[in-house]
């Protein structure tokens, strides 16, 4: 008789256990339909469109065309969210009667540009020209080296703008001077790591190198180029 009993409630429990098995498998199978596959069968039939489109049209309308209508089905797909980084820009300058950017040497041969390995731009001119700064500001820091900047000055322009110019013969101002558009910071030399007399100038913004090229370019309006 103990036998039956336990048998019989053994039944009604995998009876029991099935029937919630049945269910879960069914919500699953919904949510994966709302969730899931429809919106996969949505971003892959904008990517079949995509294709259609890209044997009638051109390149650009191929782009436009997947950016708005395929990239933002995947972004509802995965419930991505993005932030927006500012990845940096060219150096702002404000152009004033006051304060307005200018090139440290007037007549000069560019032989060196920006690069990851060489971040500043080299000026080549005569041995002893005089060298003014980009901007008005106040000097940071003056050294005097054997190796690598050989004689160089950082001029802070304030705002995070700092300048440095190196390989001077001779520098002519101190540390915490105020500097104006005028006034010589310095003569070209050939101190320091150097094969022959230039500046060597570079800029930072916040504290990260810039492209001087780019920024003298930006200002002026026209292509930065060797005037001797």
């Amino acid at each position: 008789m103990f036998r039956i009993f336990c048998w019989a409630k053994l039944t009604q429990t995998m009876i029991k256990i099935k029937r919630n098995l049945k269910n879960f498998w069914l919500k699953f199978l919904t949510f994966s339909y709302l969730n899931i596959s429809k919106p996969a069968s949505v971003f892959f039939r904008k990517v079949f469109e995509f294709n259609k489109i890209k044997e009638s049209l051109g390149l650009g309308v191929i782009v436009a065309a997947f950016t708005a209508n395929v990239f933002p089905a995947v972004l509802s797909l995965f419930q991505i969210s993005f932030v927006k980084v500012d990845f940096g820009h060219v150096l702002p300058v404000e152009i004033t009667t006051e304060q307005s950017l200018q090139k440290p040497v007037d007549s000069f041969h560019l032989t060196k540009g920006y690069s990851f390995f060489h971040p500043g731009l080299d000026f080549a001119t005569d041995a002893g020209s005089a060298v003014l700064p980009i901007l008005p500001g106040k000097v940071e820091r003056v050294e005097r080296l054997r190796f690598g900047y050989g004689n160089y000055v950082v001029v802070n322009h304030g705002s995070g703008r700092k300048s440095l110019y190196a390989h001077f013969s001779k520098i002519a101002v101190k540390e915490g001077q105020t500097v104006e558009k005028d006034t010589v910071i310095g003569f070209i030399g050939s101190t320091g790591w150097s094969t022959g007399p230039h500046l060597h100038l570079e800029i930072m913004e916040n504290g990260q190198k810039i492209n001087p090229k780019a920024l003298f370019e930006e200002y002026f309006g026209k292509k930065l180029a060797s005037s001797r």
